[in-house]
């Protein structure tokens, strides 16, 4: 149920309006995005709707997956440049886990991607769950946006929403309960 479009995200209304407002205002001279929040608020969901709205394509790179700089700088490097084959306006290179970076031991990745900052004429968007286990550099060369915990109130309404538009028959207590331990971290729910 991830949103397609950013009207359909839930929470983080202010993280939102600056997402969009940086990708109205984007210019090759303008800072990346650094999202950041704990796990299960929204980030990378919010980074693809944000390039469905705005009619952009998406490279996406998992930091955990493929790091090293000569990876960086052939998937993210080469579309940085290049304009997109389906005619989108724009292709939004996204770089997830960018906690997961760590000097040395990522083979190359983080100067690489402060390469790819300087010569990049696509919009850029890295996403962390910790802060402060981002490389200073990237840090300070980005504009960073938090995402907060949504809170289950939040999440109520949509739960309502999945469950009949599935035709789950569910009692609005286990809706609640379920929005609950969503609202203090990631949740795998079965609803039989």
């Amino acid at each position: 149920y991830r949103p397609i479009r950013l009207q359909d995200v839930v929470g983080n209304g202010p993280a939102l309006r600056q997402m969009v407002e940086w990708a109205q205002n984007w210019s090759p001279n303008s800072k990346p995005l650094l999202l950041y929040g704990k796990p299960g608020t929204g980030k990378t969901s919010s980074a693809h709707a944000l390039a469905h709205d705005m009619g952009w394509d998406v490279v996406e790179l998992n930091a955990s997956d493929q790091r090293t700089k000569s990876a960086i700088e052939q998937i993210a490097g080469s579309s940085s440049v290049t304009r997109s084959l389906s005619g989108a306006s724009r292709k939004l290179i996204l770089l997830d886990e960018a906690d997961d970076l760590h000097g040395t031991a990522d083979r190359g990745g983080a100067k690489a991607i402060l390469d790819l900052f300087k010569t990049t004429r696509q919009p850029v968007i890295l996403i962390a769950n910790d802060i402060y286990s981002v490389p200073a550099e990237l840090k300070s060369r980005c504009d960073l946006i938090q995402f907060r915990a949504i809170q289950a109130r939040s999440m109520l309404p949509r739960l309502k929403a999945i469950a009949i538009q599935k035709k789950v028959r569910c009692s609005d207590a286990a809706l609640k309960e379920i929005a609950e331990s969503a609202e203090t971290g990631p949740a795998t729910v079965v609803l039989s």
